[in-house]
């Protein structure tokens, strides 16, 4: 027993001392010739990040002011909603029209103080954003909930967005539970009058030593796409379907990641069927695995077959 106690104090030193495994830089390498042929990739902005929101027209407002009847809620959960009209108003009991647009919660909280003084001797005045309707971006693509979202905040990012719309999805289609189109996110479109701009999110994420955000505005329209350069592989695998085009990527990783060989599929006669080319190219696998002959790079567009006997 006392040797199991001091094995196990002995770990915990270890793990306790023990530094951090520092983050490869694999994939950093892997992708950084990677480059897209038809656009560019712009540099993203700089900047503090901003929790400051502007109110504006067809944001919902929940205002209470204490000791006034037409402020009192008749239950629990029932909020007092005032909208913000399209001139930038908000109609509210006794004081009528009040101009809220381009407002933060606190200033208008402010002027409405003021307003009530004449009602009430020391106001007690509460304004929250309820609903979030004025500044909206809209996201398409493989993403979970496509549709509009709300910024709700004067620097909200890229990556805000895409998490507020469920994150990025590879659910459809599928098959036997493994995503055959996995979402391209180093190509995320964000059109923004009339321009396009080029977001790599993936390489941000797992390059720590990079911050910078793409800040979004209001009317962005924003598209995750499939991946432009992909690879099928079909026939006698485990998993068929397409897979996105990595740099250097092999006939080998191809098969790989399509779950290897069926039983009674031909490992001696794969052929890959490429753009351009009159007859198939086919492959011995059994020489590769074996180390007699050269894996094969792959190219856009590749379709690899798999023959069974």
């Amino acid at each position: 027993m006392k040797h199991s106690i001091v094995f196990l104090l002995l770990i915990t030193v270890f793990f306790a001392n023990s530094k951090p495994i520092e983050e490869t830089s694999i994939f950093k390498k892997r992708y950084q010739t990677l480059k897209n042929k038809y656009q560019t990739v712009v540099p993203l902005q700089e900047g503090e990040m901003d929790w400051t929101y502007y109110i504006g027209p067809r944001d919902i407002l929940e205002i209470t002011v204490m000791e006034l009847t037409e402020f009192e809620r008749k239950g629990l959960g029932d909020e007092l909603l005032f909208p913000v009209n399209d001139n930038g108003d908000v109609n509210l009991p006794l004081v009528g029209l009040v101009q809220a647009k381009g407002k933060t919660a606190s200033e208008l909280m402010m002027d409405l103080t003021n307003k009530f003084k004449k009602y009430v001797t020391v106001p007690q005045v509460s304004v929250v954003v309820n609903k979030y309707r004025s500044k909206l971006v809209h996201v398409l693509g493989k993403v979970f909930q496509n549709g509009s979202i709300p910024l709700r905040h004067e620097k909200t990012t890229l990556f805000e967005v895409i998490a507020e719309a469920g994150g990025f999805s590879s659910k459809l289609p599928t098959l036997e539970g493994v995503a055959l189109n996995q979402p391209d996110m180093r190509h995320v479109y964000v059109i923004r009058d009339g321009k396009k701009y080029v977001v790599n999110l993936y390489d941000s994420l797992i390059d720590r030593t990079r911050d910078d955000p793409f800040y979004m505005e209001p009317g962005d329209k924003v598209f995750v796409p499939e991946p432009v350069e992909t690879v099928s592989v079909l026939g006698g695998v485990k998993k068929a379907g397409s897979f996105e085009l990595k740099t250097n990527f092999t006939l080998m990783q191809a098969l790989a990641l399509a779950g290897s060989f069926v039983e009674d599929s031909r490992r001696d006669l794969v052929k890959i069927i490429r753009k351009g080319e009159k007859e198939p190219l086919q492959v011995n696998a059994v020489r590769i695995f074996e180390g007699r002959d050269s894996d094969v790079l792959l190219k856009p567009g590749d379709i690899v077959y798999v023959a069974e006997w």
